[in-house]
């Protein structure tokens, strides 16, 4: 009785202090973040490695954000990060650094509210500390980016041997544990900072862990399979080795690991129906970009689609597509699917990963 007790305090506590319109203002704050924020992420790239690895820090980024949203601001980010150079000693970064702390500010204020602690602290002192935690985060995303961008380019320059190790790793379910475990420690370690610093008062570590534990487990919660196949079988730029589907709960993402990705070649991401049906949903990647259409008996039937995203990036032989669910007309695509990449170079060479069923997160 004593847990249902606990449960209807905890739900009137939610409603009492406005926890949805709070939510909602911490997502939207964070949204309207990521503009400036992006800004100062290439001002601080010039430290670490250039502008590009601040292009594949943004790139990633974008990755995990709503369709809707990548969508909208990749294109003013990369024309601003492709055209602008912004030093960090500068009136424009700080301006971004200022701009960026939004998000940190609001989250402040929705974390007083669920701890119900009043803000004693002088403004300027918690707008210094909002600074701090968006030059960690900035920090983090970029020694991340580079650990998995430029590190295994640097070791191998080095010792050219390394570089049989790190395509191993890249496709086998060690390099996946490391690339989730990687990001689910800076994940659970900025989300630690928050709960024990930023906001009002004063908690111990052993206070706030179920929350951390929670909200770091809570975005690796969709469904995510990993489908492998063998090498050596066509050629290296459109041989396939690994691919792996995610069916979240607003868009499927694929992610196609090849042997040696260059220019040239064409990927199809599949997504077709359990039940069977004369047809099926299909990607096409190329380094150009991307493209929904529907494969049947007759060609594809090309349709448009808002929202999709695609990636090529030779440098760590992926491809990568985004599909948001709403582009996939009928209530069985709701639900599992069957999953499949097949890459292309000409009529005659292609590839195939085994088909899967992934059931949506």
């Amino acid at each position: 009785m004593q847990r249902y007790r606990t449960l209807l305090e905890a739900i009137y506590r939610l409603y009492e202090h406005s926890g949805f319109a709070m939510a909602g203002a911490v997502a939207f704050s964070f949204v309207v973040s990521l503009f400036p924020f992006c800004i100062f992420l290439g001002a601080l790239a010039g430290i670490f490695g250039g502008r590009q690895l601040a292009a594949q820090a943004v790139e990633q980024l974008f990755q995990i954000l709503p369709p809707g949203v990548a969508a909208g601001l990749a294109p003013q980010v990369e024309a601003i990060m492709g055209r602008t150079r912004i030093d960090l000693l500068t009136v424009s970064a700080g301006l971004s650094l200022f701009f960026a702390t939004n998000a940190i500010e609001t989250l402040r204020t929705a974390l007083n509210g669920a701890y119900r602690v009043i803000e004693t602290r002088p403004y300027l002192l918690c707008l210094l500390r909002s600074m701090l935690f968006v030059l960690a985060s900035a920090v983090s995303m970029l020694v991340l980016t580079w650990v998995v961008v430029v590190g295994p380019a640097l070791a191998a320059r080095f010792d050219p041997s390394l570089t049989q190790s790190f395509t191993f790793m890249r496709s086998t379910w060690a390099g996946a544990f490391l690339r989730y475990a990687s990001a689910g420690g800076v994940i659970a370690g900025q989300l630690l900072a928050f709960h024990l610093w930023l906001a009002a008062g004063r908690r111990r570590i052993q206070d706030v862990w179920p929350g951390v534990l929670l909200s770091t487990a809570l975005p690796a919660s969709a469904a995510v399979v990993v489908a492998r196949d063998r090498r050596g079988d066509v050629p290296a730029r459109i041989d396939l080795t690994q691919a792996s589907y995610t069916n979240g709960p607003k868009v499927i993402r694929f992610r196609a690991h090849v042997v040696d990705l260059r220019e040239r070649g064409t990927f199809w991401f599949n997504m077709s129906m359990p039940a069977g049906n004369d047809g099926w949903y299909v990607a096409r990647v190329t380094n150009r970009g991307v493209r929904l259409g529907i494969s049947g008996n007759f060609g594809v039937d090309w349709r448009g689609c808002r929202g999709m995203r695609s990636t090529w990036q030779p440098r760590l032989n992926l491809v990568t597509a985004t599909v948001p669910h709403s582009c996939l007309q009928g209530t069985a695509y709701r639900r599992a699917l069957w999953l499949w990449v097949r890459s292309e170079l000409g009529p005659r060479q292609g590839d195939f990963t085994p088909m899967k069923t992934v059931r949506r997160g």
